[in-house]
């Protein structure tokens, strides 16, 4: 995805406006406007959504790694117990990551952070 001049003005205006609000303040999110978070909180925050994408990263190569492991060890012994720990695993981790895991009533895990749609030209909406 190429970003474009929009795209870098909106996060800007959105990293601008949050950082008016870096403690609580009972007021609603100076990003989104929403009622329910404050500004750091916001999947329109840009640092929120930067700060989500190292552990995603980080728990993908742990799976990739551990898979490795597994086959390599197949030739040896019986890897079965093991590929349906990794594969349960995995599962979680969709999940986590997929936004299918609910806490409280909301969708937990990456997946709530709002990515901005992009038309055909590259140029948000």
């Amino acid at each position: 995805m190429r970003f474009t001049v929009a795209l870098y003005d909106a996060a800007i205006e959105a990293l601008v406006a949050a950082k008016q609000q870096l403690l609580p303040d009972g007021h609603c999110c100076r990003i989104c406007h929403d009622t329910g978070h404050q500004a750091w909180e916001c999947g329109h925050n840009p640092l929120y959504a930067m700060s989500v994408c190292g552990p995603l990263a980080t728990r993908a190569i742990e799976l990739h790694d551990r898979l490795h492991t597994i086959e390599e060890s197949m030739n040896d012994s019986d890897q079965m117990e093991a590929l349906m720990d990794w594969r349960e695993d995995v599962h979680e981790f969709l999940h986590y990551a997929g936004g299918w895991n609910i806490g409280m009533g909301e969708r937990v895990g990456p997946a709530h952070v709002v990515m901005t749609q992009v038309s055909n030209e590259g140029v948000a909406p």
